[in-house]
Order: C-alpha cells, then sequence, then structure tokens
C-alpha cells in the first residue's frame, strides 16, 4: 500500500510530542520503534531504548542495574507474555525508578508486532490517594462525624460514629441514604433522649424535625440517659447539605466539675498565686498572695495596677538586692520584662516580710488573650537544702571521681547498662578483657549486638556446637528476665580463663555487671577440695579450733575417736568439755602426781605459749598418740593427732632387740676376724669404716698402719711409698696407681679382680661390692697356690695347642689325601669300565659272542672294585665327621621307585620277588636324597643277597614325634635271618656275620655300617629285627625335616609340586610360551635369547605386579620367577599365583642367587653325574638339559685320556659333535676361538693345568657365561666349594655309581607332562 510520507512524519512528530512513551517490538521482540520521549526519560537513568535491543535483554539490564524489584521485574515480563500469547491488550500500573506511577499497556498488533504505551498517572493516582487519605482521617476523626445530602439522606458515617451509636445503646444500622429522619425515630425508639413528660413522642420528632431544617449552624449538648454528655455541632451548606459532629464531652463535664474543685485548692494553697489581665491590671489573687502582700503594705484588689505593686514594694523594702542588682535597679528591670514576656518566665528573688527575709521562685506565664499567670513559691527551704545538698553534691561528685578512678583501676570488668539494655559505661579493665578478645564495646551498644559479635568472635569455647548455640540463643533472653542480683559462671574464656558474672538489674531498669577472673580462683579451689577430701581420709586425727576454742571442723578419724570415747563431735562444742568427757570417763592417761584440772591447765599454758609444739598422751585402751598443736595467726589452732601405738610398740622391741644386736655384732665381729680373708669396709665417701685382724695383719707386715677414717686415696699413696705391690717396671707402677682410683669409682654391682703380686711374693683377688648406702665391701682372697696351678694348667694347654695343631694338619693331610684318593681311584676306574662297556658292545655289533661273558667279568669287577673304594671313602669321611648333608625337597614315592627300579636286577638274580607298600600319604620329605638313595639301596642290596627264591617287601611308613616327624622305611626279606650274636656285631666296621658270610656273599662289611651313619646323620636311625632261618627286617628313619622346615613347608603339596615342576622346556615343540619375571634386565635378556633359540614364544614382565596380571591375561605354559625383586618379592608373587585357581596350575621356576633350598631349587648344574659316567645316564642328563635335538655341539674339558675318550666315542655315536680338550686352559682357548658355541660343557675339576675353579672364574667374565656346564668330579668337596658352584655352574656332578634327577630333569618331566596335557594326551 502506498504510504503519505508526509502523513507518517506528522505522526511521529506527534508521536515525539506525546508525552506518553510509545515502543514498538517487532515479531521477535526487537525495539522497531520508539518516540522522543521514551528515549529522553530512559537515558536519564543511562539505559536509551536502542532499535534492535530485544525485550527480554533489556529486562535483564534493568534487573542487573536494580531499576525494578525481581518482584516487579517478573510482573512487566508475564503482562508483557500474556499480552502477545492472548492477542488482547493487558495493562498494570506500577511505580517506576524515578518515584512516578505509570501505567504500562502491552497490545498486539494484527502483523505479529507487540505496541507498548507507558503513560504517568502520578497526579490521578495522587488525588485517589489524598482522596482515601481524607477517607482515613475522617473514620479515624476522634469524633462522630457524618455528612447529610440536600434531601438529608446519610452519605458519609465513620467509625468514631458507629461506635458512639453503640454506646448510646443504638442497634440501628447506619447505612449509606438512610434518612435523617429514619435515624432520629429509632433513636427515640430506643430511648436515647429525655423527653419531658408533658411532650408527646411524636411532638417531640416533629419539634426536632422543624429545628434541623431551619437550622443554619448549632451547638447543642444531648443528655443521654446513662449520664453522658454529647456535643452536637451541626452545618448546613448552601447546597443544603449538612455537616454533623459529635463529640463525647461526658468527660469535660466532669472537668467543669473539677475546675471549681481546682478554684477552691487555688484559693487555700499556700503558693502566692494572681491573674493579670493583658493591661496588667489584677484579675484575681489567692488567699496566701492577698495576705503576702498585705503584710509587705499592698492591698491586693480587682483592678490593682502590677507595677504599682511593685513599686508599693520597693518603698516598703520588701524588695530586696537581687542578682547583682540594687532593689531599685531589679524593679525597673522586672517591669521592663513584664512588658515584653512571651511564653514562660521563671524568676527567683529574696523578699523580706516582717523582718524576715524569703526566698521566692516566681513563675509568670503570658496567656493567650495576653493576660499573665503569676505564682510566687516560698523556696527558703528548699535553698537551704538545696545549699546542703550542693555541699553534699560536691563530696558526692568528689566520691564519685574516687569511685570511677576505684572502678577503672579494679581488677575486674565493669559495665554499665540502661534500661533498654544499651551500654553506658565500661571500665579500662573490661575494655582490655573484651578487646584481647577480637571485642570493642563502645557506650551505646546493644547487648544484643554484643552477644552476636561474641558468638562470632569465639569468644567463649564450648564443649561442642550445640552447647554453644544453645547458650547463645538463650542469652538475649535470659538477660530480659534479669530481676534483682544473679552470679554465674560464664563459659571458658577465648585464652582458657575462668570468670564469674555478677548482674544486678536496679528498680530503674539499669544493668550493673562485674566480671571477675576466678582462674586462679577455682584452681584453689579445686586444690582446696583436694585438700579437704585429702583431710577428711588422711588416717590423722585433724582438729580445727577457733580463738574461742570453740571447734570449727573435725575430719573423720577424729570423729570416730570421739565416738568410740562416747562423745559427738560437732562444730561449735569447747575444746574443754571434749578434754572433761575423756577425763571424766577415765579414758585418759593422767601422769602421775597431777590432777586433771593441773594436766589441762599446764596442756593449754604449753599451747597459748608456743607457736607449735608436740605431745604425747596415752588413752586408757592403750592406744598412744602423738599429738601437734600448731597455733594460727587468727588466734586459733589446728591439732594433728597421730596413732604411735604400733611405734610404741615396735620401740620396745627395738629396746628388746637392741641386746641382742649388740650380742649379734660382737658375734660378727669375732667371726670376721677370725676368717682367713682380708674384709675391709669403706663409707659413700670412701674412708675405711671397717677392717678385720687379717686385713691389718698384711697392711702391718708392709709397715702400713690401717686406720679407721684413712680415706681411699691416701691409703693408695702409702701403698706405692712403701711398695706394697711388685711390678715390672715403674711405667706399669705409675699407670695401676694413676687409674686404680677412677677404676674403683665405676663399680656399680660386684667386680672381682686379680691384683699384682704383694710385697710377700703372694697373689690375691680383691672381691668389692658396691652397697645401696654407696659404700663398697671388699673381701681378700690369698690364690697363690690357685695361681701356681693356673700356670702349670698354661703351660699344659700350650702344649696340647700345640698338639691339637699337629693334629689338625694331619687330618688336614688325611682329607686330602682322601680326595686325591677318590679322584685318582674313580678316574682309572672310569677308563676299565667305560672302555669294557665300548668294547662289549663292539663284540655284540660284530656277533663276538666269545668276547661277551670276559668283557661281562671286567664290565662287573670294574663295579664291585667301585662299590668298595666309594664304602671305604665314605667311612673315612664319617669318621673324620666331614659328611655334609645336602637338604632338598623331594617326593619320596618317586625316589624309591627309582631305587626299587636299580635293585630289580638284583632281586631277580636270586629269582626274589621285590614289593613295596606305602602306609602314610607323606608325599614330600626334606633330606639329602642322595644319601637316602645310598641307605635304602644298600638294605635291599643286602636284602636280595641274603635270600634266594623268597619276597623282600619294602614299606614306608610315618611316625610322629616331638621335635619332627619321622619317615621309617622297613625292608623285610625272607633269607637266612640272623642270631643275636650275629646282630650285636653287625654294624661294626668291616665285620660281617661270621667269616663263611664272606666268603659265599662276598662284600667288606660296610654298607650296614656306613647306612647306620648317614641315617643317624638325617636325624634317625638304622636298627635290625631278625630270627635265624625266617628273615630279617631293617628299618632305616630319618627326619622329614618338619622340625627344620618354614610354616610355608609343612603345606608344601602346592608350592614343592610347583617348584617341581618348574620348566624350561628345551623339546622342539613350537607355540609355547615361557613369562620371565625379573627386575634384572641383563638376565631377562639372556633367557630371552636362549628361549627364542629353542622356538618358545617369550614375555617379560620387571615387576611382580605386571607378571601377576600378564600370568592371569596371557596364561603362559611355563614361568620363571625371581625372587630377590623390589616391592613384591619371589615368594609373594608365588603365593598369589599359587591362590588363584585360574593360574595355579602353571609350573613356576624359582631362580634366585640365593641358596634357599628348603623354599625352592637353587641355581645349581645341569645334571648330576657320576664316575664312571655311564652312557645311558649321559644322554638322559644331556636330553634333559637340551633336547632332542640334532646337530647338538658339546665341548669336553677332562684332563684324563682314557676318560676323555670314552665320553667322547659315547657322545659321537649318538650323533654329538665333540670338541675335547686335556685342561681348562686348552678348552677356554678353544672355546674362545671357536665361531659356533657349543650347546654344552662338560668339565673336570682336577686339572693339572687351569683346574675347574680357574676355568669357571674366567668364564663367568665372558659371553661364554650363559653355555650350560656340567662338572664332574671325581673329589669330594667341602660346603665352600659347593656353594662357589653352585652359582657358578648349573649343577654339580659328582663321580659316583648313580646319578639324582635335578632341578633341569623334573624341568624336563614337566614340559613333557604340559606337552601331553596339551595334546590332549
Amino acid at each position: 500500500m502506498d504510504i503519505d510520507i508526509k502523513l507518517a512524519e506528522s505522526l511521529i512528530n506527534a508521536f515525539d510530542s506525546e508525552d506518553t512513551a510509545i515502543i514498538l517490538w517487532d515479531k521477535n521482540d526487537n525495539v522497531m520503534y520508539r518516540n522522543k520521549k521514551t528515549s529522553e526519560r530512559w537515558l536519564k537513568l543511562n539505559l536509551d531504548f536502542e532499535i534492535g535491543q530485544n525485550f527480554f535483554d533489556r529486562l535483564k539490564k534493568i534487573n542487573d542495574l536494580k531499576l525494578l524489584s525481581n518482584e516487579e521485574n517478573d510482573l512487566r515480563k508475564n503482562n508483557y507474555i500474556k499480552a502477545k500469547s492472548s492477542g488482547n491488550s493487558k495493562e498494570f500500573v506500577i511505580k517506576g525508578p524515578t518515584g512516578r506511577w505509570v501505567q504500562i499497556k502491552d497490545t498486539p498488533t494484527s502483523e505479529g508486532n507487540m505496541l507498548t504505551l507507558m503513560t504517568n498517572v502520578t497526579d490521578v493516582i495522587d488525588k485517589d490517594i489524598e482522596r482515601q487519605k481524607l477517607s482515613i482521617a475522617i473514620d479515624n476523626f476522634p469524633g462522630g462525624v457524618m455528612f447529610w445530602d440536600g434531601d438529608d439522606n446519610l452519605i458519609v458515617s465513620n467509625k468514631k460514629n458507629t461506635e458512639l451509636q453503640k454506646k448510646l445503646g443504638v442497634n440501628f444500622v447506619l447505612e449509606k441514604g438512610v434518612s435523617y429522619e429514619k435515624m432520629y425515630r429509632e433513636q427515640v425508639k430506643e430511648n436515647l433522649y429525655s423527653i419531658p413528660k408533658n411532650i408527646h413522642q411524636e411532638t417531640f420528632i416533629q419539634e426536632r424535625l422543624e429545628e434541623r431544617a431551619k437550622l443554619k449552624s448549632n451547638i447543642r449538648e444531648i443528655n443521654i440517659l446513662d449520664g453522658s454528655v454529647i456535643l452536637a455541632n451541626e452545618i448546613k451548606f448552601d447546597d443544603g447539605s449538612l455537616l454533623s459532629v459529635y463529640t463525647d464531652i461526658t468527660n469535660f463535664k466532669k472537668q467543669e466539675v473539677e475546675f471549681k474543685l481546682l478554684a477552691d485548692a487555688i484559693e487555700i494553697i499556700p503558693n502566692m498565686l494572681m491573674l493579670w489581665d493583658k493591661n496588667n491590671h489584677l484579675i484575681m489573687a489567692n488567699e496566701r498572695a492577698r495576705d503576702i502582700q498585705k503584710r509587705m503594705g499592698i492591698d491586693l484588689k480587682s483592678g490593682v495596677s502590677r507595677f504599682d505593686m511593685l513599686e508599693a514594694g520597693f518603698k516598703s523594702g520588701s524588695i530586696l538586692d537581687n542578682e547583682g542588682l540594687s532593689a531599685r535597679e531589679w524593679v525597673n528591670k522586672r517591669k521592663e520584662k513584664i512588658i515584653n514576656l512571651k511564653g514562660r518566665e521563671i524568676v527567683e528573688t529574696r523578699v523580706k516580710v516582717d523582718d524576715e527575709e524569703f526566698d521566692i521562685l516566681g513563675s509568670f506565664t503570658r496567656l493567650a488573650d495576653g493576660g499573665t499567670l503569676q505564682i510566687w513559691t516560698d523556696i527558703s527551704d528548699i535553698r537551704k537544702k538545696e545549699r546542703e545538698i550542693e555541699e553534699n553534691q560536691k563530696k558526692i561528685r568528689e566520691a564519685e571521681e574516687k569511685v570511677s578512678n576505684a572502678i577503672n583501676s579494679m581488677p575486674h570488668g565493669v559495665t554499665m547498662w540502661d534500661k533498654d539494655d544499651n551500654l553506658l559505661m565500661i571500665n579500662d579493665y573490661g575494655k582490655k578483657v573484651w578487646e584481647k578478645g577480637g571485642i570493642k564495646l563502645k557506650p551505646g551498644s546493644s547487648y544484643s549486638e554484643y552477644v552476636e559479635v561474641q558468638k562470632k568472635s569465639n569468644f567463649l569455647i564450648f564443649q561442642n556446637q550445640n552447647q554453644k548455640n544453645h547458650y547463645y540463643k538463650n542469652a538475649v533472653k535470659k538477660r530480659k528476665n534479669l530481676k534483682g542480683i544473679v552470679t554465674v559462671e560464664t563459659p571458658s574464656f577465648y585464652d582458657g580463663s575462668i570468670w564469674q558474672n555478677t548482674t544486678n538489674r536496679l528498680d530503674d531498669g539499669t544493668v550493673f555487671s562485674i566480671l571477675s577472673n576466678i582462674t586462679d580462683l577455682k584452681k584453689r579451689e579445686s586444690s582446696l577440695k583436694q585438700l579437704s577430701d585429702a583431710i577428711e581420709v588422711t588416717p590423722n586425727a585433724i582438729l580445727l579450733w577457733d580463738k574461742d576454742h570453740k571447734l570449727v571442723m573435725g575430719n573423720k578419724v577424729a570423729r570416730k575417736i570421739q565416738k568410740d570415747l562416747e562423745y559427738e563431735l560437732k562444730p561449735g562444742i569447747l575444746r574443754k568439755d571434749m578434754l572433761e568427757n575423756i577425763i571424766k570417763k577415765g579414758f585418759l592417761v593422767i601422769p602421775d602426781g597431777m590432777t586433771s584440772e593441773e594436766y589441762f591447765n599446764k596442756r593449754d599454758s604449753i599451747r597459748t605459749s608456743s607457736e607449735s609444739n608436740f605431745y604425747e598422751i596415752a588413752f586408757t585402751n592403750g592406744s598412744f598418740w602423738i599429738v601437734n598443736d600448731t597455733k594460727l595467726r587468727d588466734g586459733g589452732f589446728l591439732q594433728v593427732y597421730s596413732d604411735i601405738t604400733e611405734i610404741k610398740e615396735k620401740e620396745k622391741e627395738i629396746e628388746d632387740a637392741k641386746d641382742q644386736i649388740k650380742e649379734t655384732e660382737q658375734k660378727m665381729s669375732d667371726a670376721l676376724n677370725s676368717m682367713p680373708h682380708g674384709i675391709t669396709m669403706w663409707d659413700k665417701n670412701d674412708n675405711l669404716s671397717f677392717a678385720n685382724n687379717f686385713a691389718r695383719n698384711i697392711q702391718n707386715g708392709a709397715g702400713m698402719n690401717f686406720e679407721i677414717g684413712v680415706s681411699y686415696i691416701d691409703y693408695t699413696k702409702k701403698q706405692k711409698e712403701n711398695k706394697f705391690l711388685k711390678f715390672d717396671s715403674e711405667e706399669e707402677e705409675n699407670s695401676y696407681f694413676e687409674n686404680v682410683v677412677e677404676n674403683r669409682k665405676k663399680i656399680k654391682d660386684e667386680i672381682t679382680i686379680q691384683t699384682p703380686e704383694f710385697y710377700n711374693g703372694t697373689f690375691w683377688n680383691a672381691t668389692s661390692t658396691r652397697l645401696n648406702d654407696g659404700g663398697l665391701f671388699s673381701i681378700f682372697s690369698n690364690i697363690t697356690e690357685l695361681k701356681k696351678r693356673e700356670d702349670e694348667l698354661n703351660k699344659t694347654i700350650s702344649e696340647l695347642d700345640i698338639a691339637r695343631e699337629k693334629a689338625n694338619a694331619a687330618n688336614q693331610t688325611k682329607s686330602q689325601f682322601l680326595a686325591n684318593m677318590s679322584h685318582e681311584l674313580r678316574t682309572p676306574l672310569n677308563a676299565i669300565i667305560g672302555l669294557t662297556e665300548m668294547l662289549k658292545e663292539d663284540a655284540v655289533d660284530d656277533g663276538l659272542d666269545d668276547f661277551i661273558e670276559p668283557l661281562d667279568r671286567v664290565f662287573n669287577a670294574g663295579k664291585h672294585l667301585l662299590t668298595l673304594i666309594n664304602d671305604v671313602l665314605d667311612l673315612s669321611k664319617i669318621e673324620a665327621g666331614r659328611v655334609e648333608l645336602y637338604n632338598e625337597t623331594f617326593e619320596l614315592r618317586q625316589v624309591l621307585d627309582d631305587v626299587l627300579k636299580t635293585s630289580s636286577t638284583l632281586a631277580s638274580k636270586n629269582n626274589n620277588e621285590l614289593l613295596i607298600e606305602y602306609h602314610t600319604n607323606q608325599d614330600f620329605v626334606t633330606a639329602d636324597q642322595t644319601r637316602l638313595k645310598q641307605v635304602i639301596l644298600n638294605l635291599i642290596s643286602n636284602a636280595c643277597k641274603f635270600t634266594e627264591e623268597g619276597k623282600i617287601i619294602v614299606s614306608v611308613n610315618k611316625v610322629l614325634q616331638d621335635g619332627g616327624d619321622l619317615i621309617s622305611i622297613d625292608v623285610s626279606d625272607t633269607g637266612i635271618g640272623m642270631s643275636e650274636e650275629q646282630m650285636a656285631k653287625l654294624f661294626n666296621s668291616f665285620v660281617q656275620a661270621d667269616s663263611s658270610t664272606t666268603r659265599k656273599y662276598g662284600g667288606t662289611g660296610l654298607g650296614l655300617t656306613i647306612s647306620k651313619q648317614l641315617a643317624i646323620l638325617m636325624g634317625g636311625d638304622v636298627v635290625v629285627n631278625s630270627q635265624l632261618g625266617k628273615g630279617t627286617i631293617f628299618t632305616a628313619t630319618f627326619l622329614a625335616d618338619f622340625l627344620g622346615a618354614s610354616e610355608s613347608l609343612k603345606n608344601l603339596n602346592t608350592q614343592t609340586q610347583s617348584l617341581i615342576q618348574n620348566v624350561v622346556s628345551l623339546d622342539n615343540s613350537s607355540g609355547k610360551t615361557v613369562l620371565i619375571i625379573d627386575d634384572d634386565p641383563t638376565v631377562s635378556e639372556l633367557m630371552k635369547r636362549q628361549l627364542l633359540k629353542e622356538s618358545y614364544n617369550v614375555v617379560i614382565a620387571t615387576n611382580g605386579k605386571e607378571g601377576i596380571r600378564l600370568a592371569r591375561d596371557l596364561k603362559p605354559d611355563v614361568i620363571t620367577l625371581d625372587i630377590l625383586m623390589p616391592e613384591m618379592d619371589g615368594w609373594s608373587v608365588l603365593r598369589t599365583l599359587k591362590a588363584d585357581p585360574e593360574v595355579s596350575d602353571i609350573p613356576v621356576i624359582m631362580a634366585s642367587i640365593l641358596d634357599e633350598k628348603n623354599k625352592g631349587f637353587s641355581l645349581g648344574a645341569a645334571d648330576f653325574l657320576s664316575k664312571p659316567v655311564q652312557k645311558e645316564y649321559l644322554m638322559k642328563s644331556i636330553r634333559n638339559l637340551i633336547g632332542d635335538r640334532e646337530n647338538l655341539k658339546i665341548c669336553l674339558i677332562e684332563d684324563d685320556d682314557s676318560l676323555r675318550f670314552t665320553i667322547k666315542e659315547i657322545l659321537e655315536k649318538q650323533g654329538v659333535k665333540v670338541i675335547d680338550a686335556e685342561n681348562g686352559k686348552i678348552g677356554m682357548s678353544i672355546l674362545q676361538n671357536e665361531d659356533i658355541k657349543p650347546d654344552l660343557i662338560l668339565l673336570d675339576l682336577m686339572m693339572p693345568i687351569m683346574n675347574g675353579f680357574e676355568f669357571l672364574k674366567i668364564i663367568r667374565e665372558t659371553e661364554l657365561s650363559s653355555i650350560p656346564i656340567l662338572v664332574l668330579t671325581g673329589a669330594d668337596l667341602n660346603e665352600e666349594e659347593r656353594k662357589f658352584l653352585s652359582g657358578e655352574t648349573h649343577r654339580i656332578l659328582e663321580k659316583s655309581d648313580d646319578t639324582l634327577s635335578t632341578i633341569i630333569n623334573e624341568v624336563g618331566n614337566v614340559i613333557k607332562a604340559s606337552s601331553k596335557k596339551g595334546d590332549g594326551n
């Protein structure tokens, strides 16, 4: 549509000139237009209406600027939203931020916009407010108001009028529009008015209505029947409307009567009262004024001039000099003031009446009509009293100043509060107390403010928050209810002090408070309470008397004593009465020759003459008491009675005992003097207090006088001077005497020393004992003969030491000889047995049957000889005490099964049946596995030897006993048996049952002896029970090692099984995973390289926690576990793994440098072989160690050519490549130059050039240290050599006729078992 621009401009100009604010909002509530007035008004508030500004953003700014309250802001927003949503205009009135009333109207347009009009309605609102105020004023007018229109109908009637009507007893309801006539008739009907009897009621009403119609204005009194008087003031306006105002003047009427009475009273009052008109002429004067003026020569009559009265008084001399003015000056000044008087004036003057001077006080009051009321009062007595009071007040002010100074100097907090509980005064001490606690009290502060500040500042200390809340909640309430004097103990102050607050509410409401620090008082009170309690329970009788000898208090014991003496002890009784009761009843023992009166007076005179005295009294019941009378400062005295009956009895006993002591002392002295020892006693100052005759004689022999009282220091000086002691040198002598006194002071208890040689060549022991009192008791004993025998004994010991050293050297030589013999005898036998076995194999292969039987003989003879040598060497070691057990944890059943397999050939030779029976569930034991096998094998071999076509049963039992359980193994046979005589010498070395046994069955007679000794070493024994011709039972026992084992070992089923199932699988199976748990990266990497060569998957964990997590996540086939790790050691990891069902079955190999054989297998050798090395054991060991791999390469280092040749032949026949060397030096050279490193090293220990020990020390420093090493030795190794080898090699292989199952063997078995389990076999 076309828009008329001029019209639009005219409209905009019209809008801009409009006082109403006009704002147009678009559909999105943004400003499209606002007129000029709108912009101007809001600019004043720094909030202009900007084009584009959003309605709601603007409201938020208004809210932020606090131009409107939250409620007003919400009202504005809701009005806008309701108008927009409803489509209809919405408006409301609000008081704007400038104080003006604004009507806001929001109107939606057809285009969806919003038009807002803001109109100033302040004048309308103000007028409405004025009307409301007028209505309220009329309603609250103290009189009844009614307004009638021209037709005499009611327009307005206020509340007071309604109340007045009710008071008059009118039940008629005054409603707007009711006519006056109707109201009046109802009032008459209610008998409100007194109608004369001669006038009819209707006539009365008509006369009133006619009067009302004619009146213009009228004031009349209406008398009500109840005696009330109502003043009606009626005014008629030009339009015929009428205003009626009704006022209850009943009280005013009463006051008229009172005024009459007052006038009568004024006439007779003692004051002079005069009333003057505005021209200062007398209107009236009361009797007193007329009388005084008459006496002054003035006749007071109505109309007399006030000035004439003054002049007459001056002339008669009644007016005296006043205010420093002469009488004339004062009269002139008085006239001037009378003329100029406004309001009220008080004048004091002195007059003379009948020659007597008076002080009078004049009150002059200008009245509304210009007149003056004058009242003169005789204040002579008052002024006299005032002068007295002034003098007194001066004294009081001086006293108040002193009191104020005293209050300020008081060590108490003093405050004074007015009746409204506002602070009037606080003294200096109080200020300091409160300011120290963070509170500044100033005059004018209210008590409630003080309490609130106190609460916030933590001025008081409470036990808990509830107590604090309760205290402050009731503090102000208690204060308001305060009456009279109240004293309370406050909670502890901020500094822990305790205070008492005494508060007094005075009659005028003023509160006076005194705050006193009672911290010390409370402490003293506590101490006094403790003292009082202590006095009450003390075993002494305590009596406190005042200066008049009256009892103040007596404790429990005192009351009981007097009760027993038939006297009741009460405060206030006289001491004399108490004593007379005791004496009268005969309880007190009076000294002979004294009367009771004399005794009492004597005691009393002693008590009064001294401050404190003690005396004893005795009662006839046999008790004795000591009494302490102490005179007190106030004239009273304190008596303390202590029961000394037992002391008296003991005194008698002591007296009786003194004679016995003297007799005993004499006997003791005689005994000490007769003793053949020197005895001395020294006091705590080290002075001689006693010396027996023997001690004196010794000293006298050297020319020394042993006097009582001599100090030890002086005594030692005399010793040195008289050469009492002998020394080898002067230096030794000086050193002795320099230290002897200090050493003596260090004696605490008892000490025995040998003195230097005496002057006469004797030797002595001095035993000194420090006594409780610090003294010293010494006994000197002659040890000269003992010294000689000691010297002889020392000489003998020296000779024995030399002999022992020779014997030890010989024993060492013997041990070395045995070690060498072990090596030298076994080494050639190895060649004989090894070569014979090779020849026998070649004979079998070549079909040379004629050679097989002779070679068997040679082979068996060699083995027999080896057995004999081993027995002899074992016996030698046992006799020399050099057998060292290697205890380890192993499965007993497996070991016994191996022994039975080994013995099956022996049993079959004589057609014997070999059986084993288990009667215990003891799976694992801790013992020396090798020695146990040796013992059982000896017993089975013995049984097989002496039994033909019989039965041999091995029975395994467990014997429970204190100190450790035993494993018992019975080997029973059905052989030839033995007699008692044969059994008696059975365990002797080199002895058999009889000589025929040796010839028939062979042997050395050492096997049973060695078995018994080894069993004893293992904590058991070997015993025999036999019957000739029926058979024999040998029982071998050994400790299961529960005595020395740890608690974890006693529950070894899980742990040991896992240790035996240690895994490092060395076969060629692929896909197996090994988890290495080790914090040492070098060790981990080395193991990783070795395992990767064998096609294992390897995972490494650097700590225990990570290892446990990986074990649970990966479920590896084998775990290798280091023991020494930070945070979580190997044993903790092992326990955690075995307690988790998910990973408890995974085999774990323990790895540690520690020698902890009872916890896990140490890192020893890879296997354990013996010389002569048998082919099947050698290959089994190698297979267990490195598996059945092809192209195996082994380095053999052995100095014995025959043994080296034999081992090499055996290995090469198995497809193994062998590099051999005759000593360690050559072997090391070959290894360092060899391109391909060997898989294993076989190493002899006893070699002439670089023996096995030296080789091991060198190789561990090279890159060859990871190669497994088998140590071959025929020598006996001591514990130190074993420890060295266990750290440097995988296993020590002793040269014996059996092979031990070792850690790696078990590892191989576990891997194989694990593989079968994984394959489902």
